[in-house]
């Protein structure tokens, strides 16, 4: 029996690769053709039993959080900019919330901070998921390329003092509720004529 793949732990490798979404025939090839090392029947003496997700909080709570943080927390490390630097992102989002869409995986979640999760949880469509996700694309947005929008509809040069943080986020948390205020009334205008049909 293999007790390591290479330098690594056999179990802390199967948990890479469970980590990584592979099933056990996607495990047992990746190993072959990358290692050259016959995985089929080390698979199932080593491999952690993977749990299923069953939309429901406690998964969330135990499984999908954890691995979620794991690969935000390496995602930030290379990829900083404003939208995450305003605050620090501390909390891990639903994109179309929990009660409605027994939805665990990673597609359906963003790590957020307390004022953006604030701001998504505003939306009167929340119950529809189309609208949650384009929330937060609308979200993303406004802090990546739309920031310089914000930046000159709200004459942040004239009126951030650089020197004051706590003014700085009280500004700029105020233009983003506001635009995600406008946007919220245009989906919910929008779903009305979906209606109205």
């Amino acid at each position: 029996m293999l007790d390591k793949i290479g330098l690594i732990p056999m179990d802390k490798y199967l948990h890479g690769l469970q980590f990584r979404g592979l099933g056990r025939k996607d495990s047992i090839s990746y190993t072959k053709e990358i290692y050259n090392i016959d995985l089929d029947k080390n698979y199932d003496i080593n491999h952690p039993p993977k749990i299923e997700d069953d939309g429901t909080r406690g998964y969330f709570e135990k499984q999908a959080r954890k691995r979620f943080i794991k690969m935000s927390e390496i995602y930030l490390f290379y990829n900083t900019d404003y939208f995450f630097s305003v605050d620090h992102p501390n909390i891990v989002h639903h994109i179309f919330p929990l009660m409605y869409s027994q939805d665990n995986s990673m597609f359906n979640l963003i790590l957020t901070s307390d004022v953006f999760h604030n701001i998504l949880h505003n939306n009167p469509l929340e119950s529809v998921k189309k609208f949650n996700y384009q929330a937060v694309d609308y979200l993303y947005y406004l802090g990546h390329s739309g920031f310089n929008y914000l930046s000159d509809k709200y004459n942040f040069s004239e009126c951030l003092d650089m020197t004051k943080p706590k003014t700085v986020r009280r500004i700029v948390h105020g233009s983003f509720e506001d635009e995600m205020e406008e946007f919220y009334k245009y989906i919910s205008y929008q779903n009305s004529l979906q209606i109205a049909v």
